[in-house]
């Protein structure tokens, strides 16, 4: 019989982890990235993380060692086929020298293709994180050659996490064949606990005093739904004329946006705050009424919210949520409970769930308690200790 491999014969263990996201870009999967990473070796794991990139200067970062293949960028003449053997060549080195006993993959491709040629060269297991805009896009929009790629790195994997339903389900619509997790994504809990929030700058900064505040947090990309909040301010400022909308992040988006809210006349009502660091979040989160973020799919682009981390750092710090009712973020949202679900292309709804929220204190008090407690679940101590659960299953069953 076996002898089960205990916690700390684990942790003596080296884990690799392969990311094309990694700090200092900014993102959802940049920000589960590090978080995996950061707080693996808080508990005791040696992390050696493979990404993309020409930076030196973080070849040891919090306790990780981060080291960066050329990305495709680079070999402009030899196309990206070029790159992907590059990537392979890369892990399998690495797996050479440092000895992983598990490879965790953040994306299935090119990181999971590199992974599964690893394990069939030197037999180490490898675990699989699916966040649902890669599958979802794979499903839709890729060759059939693609489909079957992903098909067996999944099949492969030891195990598939997913993080959240409608992603698991997107993964079980390729393959039954797997062992799957629903484990949610890590939040940037690691700056944003650094401090207590000092909202005071933000508000002089933006004028803010006697304004009830909507923020909304994200790349200025289609499917988030700035678009929808703008066109719901008039009806909002009809009952509720403090109302001012705050939109942190930057993308190209931008000029279609600001030019609706002059159109719609509410231009003043609109700042546009660009790109801020990430230590600022702190302020921003805690200075706004409600966190409003209506995403929503393209439908014709395979683009949708996997999960909405955003929501989860906005109730970190108690805020009511109203979220589009789409894709992953539903998870997240208990409609009722700790904010709204809206229809993400309804302008009239999402005007209604505002000022039901700024209207009824006692609802936002409710919420915002709902919300702080509600987030517990999402602490990355109960998210990595699943995570290390998932790790011992894979050498259990090696």
């Amino acid at each position: 019989m076996q002898k089960p491999i205990s916690k700390l014969d684990l942790k003596s263990r080296s884990i690799l982890i392969l990311t094309m996201d990694y700090p200092p870009a900014k993102g959802g999967i940049q920000t589960y990235s590090r978080e995996l990473a950061v707080n693996l070796v808080n508990k005791g794991f040696r992390i050696i993380v493979l990404t993309v990139g020409v930076r030196k200067a973080d070849m040891r970062i919090n306790g990780v060692s981060c080291i960066r293949c050329p990305g495709p960028f680079r070999f402009p003449i030899f196309g990206p086929s070029f790159f992907i053997i590059l990537y392979i060549f890369y892990t399998l080195v690495i797996s050479l020298i440092y000895k992983p006993k598990i490879i965790h993959v953040i994306q299935w491709y090119p990181c999971g293709l590199a992974a599964l040629f690893v394990h069939k060269c030197l037999r180490i297991k490898y675990v699989v994180s699916t966040h649902g805009l890669e599958i979802y896009s794979t499903l839709l929009y890729s060759r059939d050659f693609f489909k079957k790629l992903m098909k067996i790195i999944l099949e492969e994997a030891s195990t598939v996490i997913a993080v959240s339903k409608f992603t698991c389900e997107l993964v079980l619509q390729i393959t039954k064949r797997v062992n799957i997790e629903v484990i949610p994504p890590f939040f940037n809990y690691t700056i944003l606990s650094k401090r207590k929030p000092n909202p005071n700058k933000i508000i002089a900064r933006h004028k803010l005093q006697g304004r009830c505040v909507l923020l909304t947090v994200g790349r200025l990309i289609e499917r988030k739904g700035h678009d929808t909040v703008i066109r719901a301010l008039p009806k909002i400022l009809e009952k509720k004329s403090n109302v001012v909308y705050l939109i942190v992040g930057d993308g190209p988006n931008r000029r279609k946006l600001e030019k609706l809210a002059e159109n719609l006349g509410v231009k003043d009502k609109v700042i546009f705050t660009g790109e801020v660091p990430d230590q600022d979040l702190i302020d921003y989160y805690s200075i706004c009424d409600v966190f409003i973020m209506p995403c929503r799919e393209i439908r014709g682009r395979g683009d949708i919210e996997g999960f909405g981390i955003v929501f989860i750092e906005a109730m970190f710090f108690g805020k009511p949520i109203i979220a589009g009712r789409s894709g992953g973020a539903v998870d997240p949202i208990i409609h009722g409970i700790v904010g709204f679900q809206v229809n993400p292309y309804d302008p009239e709804e999402v005007a209604e769930r505002v000022i039901q929220l700024l209207s009824n204190k006692k609802i936002r008090h409710q919420m915002s308690k709902n919300a702080k407690n509600y987030i517990k679940k999402y602490y990355p101590e109960f998210l990595i200790n699943r995570i290390i659960n998932v790790y011992e299953h894979t050498i259990l069953i090696n």
